[in-house]
């Protein structure tokens, strides 16, 4: 109760923001290494997910290093190995 409103939004965001990127890399390495494809549809929903959490002021920098070392036409879901 005793914690500002924006403070939490912020924090909040933050978390969702590291939970979602968390759970990108364990869809990729469950595509990658152990052949599970099925998760890859639900990538585009996670990174949506994950640029509303980056939209927070605190984020800006994550922000700004995602789009430089992963771009916006790059956050598709890969298409499974053949």
């Amino acid at each position: 109760p005793d914690i500002a409103p924006g403070n939490f939004a912020a924090s909040y965001a933050i978390l969702g923001a590291q939970r979602g990127l968390k759970v990108l890399g364990i869809f990729a390495r469950q595509s990658r290494a152990h052949g599970n494809h099925g998760l890859l549809g639900h990538i585009p929903r996670i990174w949506r997910y994950i640029e509303e959490d980056l939209a927070v002021p605190e984020l800006s920098p994550v922000r700004a290093l995602l789009a430089e070392i992963l771009p916006l036409e790059r956050r598709l879901p890969l298409a499974p190995p053949a």
